[in-house]
């Protein structure tokens, strides 16, 4: 009885613990039902590889453009091949592929546009268009990253296809070449090819014009775009060659090493606290051999008792002695005749060295001679270190930017004084200059607006209005009418000429307006430093 009691509730059995014990098989969310006979597509979607579509083989990533685009300048478009494969090469060294997009491939143009026209600076040649690998420059930047490239390395020849004399064709070369090296550019029927190895794959990046699927670009040239193609063995690379390249012969082609010789990341952060900031340019002293050598202690011997020696002259003293002989024979110099004969107590020694050894006071720097900073300004020279001008997007009589034409003169004038206070003149740019204008607009219509109702309609200096702003700070102009008067060229003793008017004002003052022909603001900086506002142009002479 208890025996059965016992069986009944499982106590004869062994225990399993829950997570060891057999699962039941869920029932499936879809059953098909069987008048169905139709098969059914699992998906219509495209097969991809991070962001590289799949294409049969081949794994396709193609750019927004390709090297012929319009965005480039018709200097350099369709030119840069060969510096645009060399940047491939070093992104593929630089950054994870599996997180490349079309941007990474528009960076590669980009940087490869700009590697090319450097490479024409650095060359100063001006009509050469197309550029050997070897002449591409060696240094450029990726951002905030210097890279300098390496192309030497046993260089690779061959055929593209088998041929009947022992050249190797491309498939064998192909192999060998990953065997010890990673990347390398394709030099094969004019075009260049960048070919490189990351982990298992291959990849293949050409920076003419493709379609999206990496075929054949047929529409006008430019509208194509740049193509970055993945395999996974070399024997695939070569139909890629041969699709690009479209030659009826079996064309030769040089297979180069390339790979990044250096690369150091630039900081630009800046410094937790000025302390750390170095923010001085030592210069190293000056070192005098004169001061530096120690004299050294010395006997005074007779004359008599010097031994008669002849010292070999320097190659120095021989060509100046050639050269006076030269000049004696054409008869355009003339010997020294009271220079004494050479006799057997004279030497060639200098006999001013037996004179005790003195030292020599170290010539201080002059302020010439001191290492100076260049001045930066946006004025366009028009007389080096004399005249310079600055011109501005528009002027005070242009109807598209005032209805005043020309009758807010006195405001720009005062407005142009007041940005002084804001800014040095000395680094004005064109923006500051159209601001004065437009801080002019507002001083003329704000003083033409109290001047309403009175007889006196007509802006003058003394009836401007009392305060203005300027990038939200407040001004109040304090106008002092008729300082100085005069002729502009005058031929009388008793009226002043307008430059020694100046020269004469500028002995106590700073600023001044200018009232005539013209409605001028004239001011003196850093003492040498003149500036004249005129018709929204603002130039300087010294």
């Amino acid at each position: 009885m208890l025996g059965n009691v016992l069986k009944h509730y499982g106590a004869e059995e062994k225990w399993i613990p829950p997570d060891q014990r057999p699962k039941k098989k869920r029932p499936p969310k879809y059953v098909k039902p069987p008048e169905l006979t139709v098969k059914l597509e699992l998906s219509s979607l495209q097969k991809i590889w991070h962001s590289f579509n799949i294409i049969g083989e081949r794994a396709i990533l193609t750019g927004s453009w390709s090297q012929c685009h319009k965005r480039y300048l018709p200097k350099s478009n369709g030119y840069q091949a060969p510096c645009n494969c060399i940047v491939a090469i070093a992104f593929s060294k630089l950054f994870d592929i599996t997180k490349w997009t079309y941007h990474t491939l528009d960076k590669i143009l980009d940087v490869g546009d700009y590697l090319y026209l450097r490479t024409l600076f650095m060359m100063q040649i001006n009509d050469k268009k197309e550029l050997s690998l070897c002449e591409v420059y060696h240094t450029y930047y990726i951002d905030n990253i210097k890279v300098t490239m390496d192309i030497k390395g046993k260089k690779y020849s061959g055929k593209l296809l088998p041929d009947l004399d022992d050249t190797p064709p491309l498939a064998d070369i192909l192999k060998e070449f990953f065997e010890t090296q990673q990347s390398g550019v394709l030099i094969i029927g004019g075009r260049y090819f960048a070919l490189f190895m990351v982990k298992k794959g291959y990849y293949f990046f050409d920076p003419l014009d493709h379609e999206k699927d990496g075929s054949e670009w047929k529409e006008y040239r430019g509208n194509g775009y740049c193509l970055l193609a993945r395999v996974v063995s070399t024997s695939q690379l070569v139909p890629l060659v041969e699709e690009n390249l479209k030659c009826v012969d079996n064309p030769k082609f040089c297979l180069v090493p390339c790979t990044i010789l250096r690369k150091f990341e630039i900081n630009t952060k800046f410094p937790s606290c000025m302390e750390d900031a170095n923010l001085e340019l030592k210069i190293p002293p000056m070192k005098d051999k004169l001061i530096e050598s120690k004299p050294t202690e010395s006997t005074l011997i007779h004359e008599d008792e010097l031994e008669i020696e002849e010292i070999e002259e320097s190659d120095e003293e021989q060509s100046v002695e050639l050269e006076s002989e030269k000049l004696d024979d054409k008869g355009d110099a003339k010997p020294d005749d009271t220079k004494p004969e050479e006799t057997a107590t004279q030497t060639k020694r200098r006999l001013d060295a037996r004179a005790p050894i003195e030292k020599v006071k170290a010539a201080s720097l002059t302020y010439f001679q001191k290492v100076k900073a260049a001045s930066l300004t946006y004025f366009l020279d028009i007389v080096p270190n004399k005249t310079g001008i600055l011109r501005a997007s528009t002027h005070q009589c242009d109807p598209k930017f005032t209805k005043y034409l020309g009758a807010q003169s006195i405001a720009n004038a005062v407005a142009a004084v007041g940005m002084l206070r804001l800014h040095k003149s000395k680094y004005w740019t064109s923006n500051i200059l159209d601001d004065v204008l437009k801080t002019g607009e507002a001083i003329y219509h704000d003083s033409m607006k109290a001047l309403r109702g009175t007889d006196d309609a007509v802006l003058k200096v003394t009836n401007l209005c009392n305060t203005f702003s300027i990038y939200e700070m407040t001004f109040t102009p304090q106008i002092q009418e008729l300082t100085i008067v005069g002729k502009l060229n005058s031929q009388s003793s008793e009226r002043l000429d307008l430059m020694p008017a100046l020269r004469e004002f500028f002995s106590e003052n700073d600023a001044c307006i200018v009232l005539g022909p013209l409605t001028l603001a004239v001011w003196m900086e850093n003492q040498e430093l003149i500036c004249i506002l005129l018709g929204g142009e603002i130039e300087f002479a010294i």
